[in-house]
């Protein structure tokens, strides 16, 4: 049996990837990709040659310039997905598995000697630098990327207008604040999987039919609540 129609508004790359994994655990149904952010270079490349280390929260700040590491060079990344993106582009890395908040325990306590520069989105969920600054690290950061606002395509809009159960994995709490006038207005019974306590938070909870949090800030994490969610509907 096919699993509900899913509705994807993560950048499109992003929501390319997790579809394929989509449809690895939870086989075939309709998958509706209708990306809320479009990520689009800002300001200037880096110029890594005055720092010793990077620092990222997010895959996007290395692949919209496509920077390469110097030699030798660390990334210290706040999850998996990002430190692979970081790893393809020549850096060592090191990965926090968390949140915003993981990664700044892994780097005050490994207090990593000299310069950090971290590379950031226009839009983010805490303040980073003031907490690593806090804690006595040397710490620059640089807006390489800005994520701008899209509406639903015309096929993301049908399916949340009929009445019918649709699953919706949100990955950001600015996604979650693009989608929620989408939800108010929505006549489908809406089954939300959140990446994270802060994109609950950011969600109209009152027009969702059911909204559970990951257990861990991964895209897998969110992939196992979608599942249990569906899972749900067959019960």
């Amino acid at each position: 049996m096919p699993h509900a129609p899913i509705l994807l508004t993560r950048p499109k790359a992003q929501a390319d990837a997790f579809a394929r994994r989509i449809e690895d655990v939870m086989g075939p149904g309709e998958i509706v990709i209708s990306p809320l952010l479009e990520i689009v270079p800002k300001g200037t490349p880096p110029d890594l040659d005055r720092f010793d280390a990077i620092v990222l929260t997010s895959a996007n700040a290395v692949t919209t310039w496509s920077i390469k590491a110097n030699e030798g060079m660390v990334a210290y990344c706040v999850g998996d997905a990002t430190a692979r993106a970081a790893k393809a582009a020549g850096f060592a890395v090191k990965s926090a598995s968390g949140d915003w908040r993981a990664l700044a325990k892994v780097l005050s306590a490994e207090r990593p000697f000299g310069r950090l520069l971290y590379l950031r989105g226009e839009h983010t969920v805490g303040d980073l630098k003031h907490t690593l600054s806090v804690c006595g690290l040397d710490v620059s950061e640089q807006i390489v990327y800005a994520q701008n606002a899209r509406d639903l395509t015309p096929e993301a809009a049908k399916v949340l207008a009929k009445p019918h159960p649709v699953l919706i994995p949100v990955f950001s709490p600015r996604s979650a604040k693009l989608l929620g006038p989408h939800l108010n207005a929505a006549a489908a019974e809406t089954h939300i999987a959140a990446i994270s306590p802060a994109v609950r938070d950011a969600l109209p909870v009152q027009t969702v039919s059911r909204l559970e949090v990951a257990t861990h800030p991964t895209a897998e994490s969110v992939l196992e609540r979608l599942a249990a969610l569906q899972y749900g509907l067959r019960a």
